[in-house]
């Protein structure tokens, strides 16, 4: 279905755009607020690809962020992992801030379906679906929101990230279809190390495509993990 790129403008036009950023300076790069219950608002972050065309479909990564998942975390993600390599690649890039301090993986991930609808209203999503990586607590609401919404995501990808609870655990058959990307630091804890170690094993017996990467001395924070090899597996994800 094409989308008419004045119904963008319209749209960014009416959203309330009051965050201030650093990053104001990139024409790519905006911040929105939607709507997404009767009480609650909903911001996120947008890097849309240059050259952006109605008569094309786009690859979206929904980007959940770490820590508080603030816009300073968001900010934090957006510049070390997203924004250098996605607007050349020509991919979509979203990234929410958790409405009222609730993480993506703690309620708020009930909100993700109205995003999604949102972004392909406005877009061509590519498969009509939406890759989804996250870091640390992003991680772990990506899984929540893999599997919450399965039939909704063409990849996984986490650095690091693990199920948040016991009931996530029980559905990870969700993924069968979806392939999985999980790294981590040699030198982070070593609670997140295992935990994913064994959270690989299970996707494995499942017969869910996975990967798990160890990157030798690392910690929480992959700093050699770079925005090419991100959008390396991520163009290899792509349908």
């Amino acid at each position: 279905m094409k989308k008419i790129l004045f119904v963008l403008v319209i749209f960014f036009s009416a959203c309330t755009q009051s965050l201030n950023t650093s990053l104001d300076h990139n024409p790519y790069f905006s911040y929105h607020t939607i709507a997404v219950s009767s009480n609650t608002n909903l911001d996120f972050a947008l890097i849309l690809p240059e050259n952006l065309s109605t008569e094309r479909m786009y690859p979206v990564v929904l980007a959940l962020p770490p820590g508080n998942q603030t816009q300073s975390e968001v900010e934090w993600a957006i510049k070390k992992y997203w924004i250098e390599q996605s607007i050349m690649r020509n991919w979509i890039v979203i990234s929410p801030i958790a409405p009222g301090g609730k993480y993506f993986h703690a309620g708020s991930e009930i909100y993700i379906p109205v995003l999604m609808d949102t972004i392909q209203h406005l877009f061509n999503v590519e498969g009509d679906k939406f890759h989804v990586a996250g870091i640390s607590n992003g991680g772990i609401s990506a899984f929540r929101i893999a599997i919450k919404y399965s039939e909704r995501v063409q990849s996984l990808t986490v650095f690091p990230g693990v199920p948040p609870g016991p009931a996530d655990y029980a559905q990870l058959d969700h993924l069968l279809n979806i392939p999985v990307t999980m790294y981590v630091g040699a030198l982070d804890d070593t609670t997140w190390i295992n935990e994913m170690d064994s959270t690989a094993a299970i996707l494995k017996e499942l017969g869910v495509k996975v990967t798990f990467q160890i990157f030798p001395n690392e910690g929480h924070v992959i700093n050699s993990l770079s925005s090419k090899m991100l959008f390396d597996l991520l163009d290899s994800y792509s349908p």
